[in-house]
């Protein structure tokens, strides 16, 4: 009950509009293969890890082991964790269910990496799009419905992968690890770079004084990003170390986004 009441709410404010992701290597994607998505809401929908074990997840599966189409009635098996957007016979699209035993990774059919091949993943994230946009619903509004569900779901999806932080949370959110946005670190010297970058706002005149100011701090940004990829590619991740990187890299993120908004004579507001 509660993943369909934060289904809802997400489907009322969410967008369609991405951004597209850094190229990297080509995508292996099978474009005649049938297409499902099984989604992990877990992180958003609690504060804690899910206690549903994976017999739980075999007991629903055997209770679940056919599908019907609501649209043509076609009936057909369906696999544990597998979740079906489109009928393969109408190609009716069809009412959201959602599943916690796959993650994020596995809709767009990557590895569970930090490091991520962002042209895959925008390769999977369009192949989606085409499939259940909402004007493939034609004037069916339940199926419409259905579509924008499926659609807001997907780009939330999305937009967690592509981000580096947000991809950073979602993975430790996996472990049962959470990172809120009022968290802390009191790190003295990652504090004191803060407060000198703030100075350097307050007192930067031109635009090529905040450009110098951005660059170090990119520096800055990529350094973090290679240490979580170090820490949470790793076979043994240091849970907590990976946190406390994620949250340094949002304060990283913060200046980034006050030296965007700097001009001449406006507040500096850089949140920490």
């Amino acid at each position: 009950m509660l993943a369909h009441q934060a289904l809802g709410r997400l489907a009322r404010r969410a967008s369609l509009q991405v951004a597209a992701g850094a190229p990297h290597r080509a995508a292996q994607v099978n474009p005649t293969a049938p297409f499902a998505l099984s989604l992990d809401l877990s992180h958003r929908l609690s504060r804690r890890p899910s206690s549903r074990s994976k017999r739980s997840y075999a007991v629903e599966a055997k209770q679940h082991s056919r599908i019907e189409c609501p649209v043509c009635h076609a009936t057909r098996p369906i696999k544990a964790g597998e979740i079906v957007a489109l009928c393969p016979d109408c190609k009716a699209v069809q009412p959201l269910q959602l599943s916690q035993s796959t993650s994020h990774f596995d809709i767009f059919e990557l590895p569970r990496h930090f490091s991520i091949d962002q042209t895959a993943l925008k390769r999977a994230f369009l192949k989606w799009q085409q499939l259940v946009h909402p004007d493939r619903a034609g004037s069916n509004d339940k199926q419409k419905s259905w579509a924008f569900q499926w659609s807001t779901l997907i780009n939330e999806a999305y937009q967690t992968l592509l981000s580096d932080r947000r991809r950073a949370e979602y993975m430790l959110s996996l472990e049962g690890v959470t990172v809120e946005e009022a968290d802390k670190i009191t790190d003295p010297d990652l504090l004191m770079s803060i407060l000198e970058s703030r100075e350097t706002l307050e007192e930067a005149e031109t635009e090529e004084d905040v450009h110098v100011l951005r660059e170090d701090n990119k520096g800055k940004i990529r350094t973090t990003v290679q240490e979580l990829e170090a820490v949470l590619d790793a076979h043994d991740k240091d849970l907590q170390l990976a946190r406390t990187l994620t949250i340094k890299l949002r304060y990283y993120e913060n200046v980034d986004q006050a030296c965007k908004d700097w001009a001449p004579g406006r507040p500096i507001e850089i949140q920490h």
